[in-house]
């Protein structure tokens, strides 16, 4: 079980995951071992990995669209899903439809042949969804 006290290092580390123990430990006025000993403790146990927020825009990917679809023949889905290098995120869900993709392309051309190629293995209609701004993204729920 977690603490007030590990939720507030777990914070402090999702604002930023390259903080010094020693600057979140004065910040959360906690000794730096207390703030090292709960680090070691939860990524053992909550703390899946460190990762970066990319700025894909930034990158010559400022398209960004999220799909919403189902298909019978969720093999042939998971490989498709796993060859393509637009998809950033792959997601099953339920219950209207069977699978979710945030994708990212360079520009509408791309983004309309991979329509049309993830088109001819659904099964239901497609959906297809631009994000025009990004309001907020992993904010704290803990």
């Amino acid at each position: 079980m977690i603490n007030r006290n590990d939720i507030e290092v777990l914070n402090s580390l999702r604002q930023d995951s390259r903080s010094k123990f020693i600057d979140i430990a004065k910040t959360l006025h906690m000794p730096p071992s207390s703030v090292l000993g709960r680090h070691l403790k939860l990524k053992r146990k909550i703390i899946e990995k460190h990762s970066i927020h990319l700025k894909y825009g930034r990158l010559g990917f400022p398209i960004r669209i999220f799909y919403l679809f189902s298909a019978k023949n969720k093999n042939q889905i998971c490989e498709f899903i796993h060859e393509q290098q637009n998809i950033n995120s792959a997601y099953r869900a339920t219950p209207k439809s069977d699978f979710f993709l945030e994708c990212y392309f360079k520009n509408l051309k791309e983004c309309n042949e991979f329509s049309e190629k993830l088109d001819k293995i659904c099964t239901r209609k497609l959906e297809s969804y631009f994000v025009v701004e990004e309001l907020k993204f992993e904010s704290q729920i803990i």
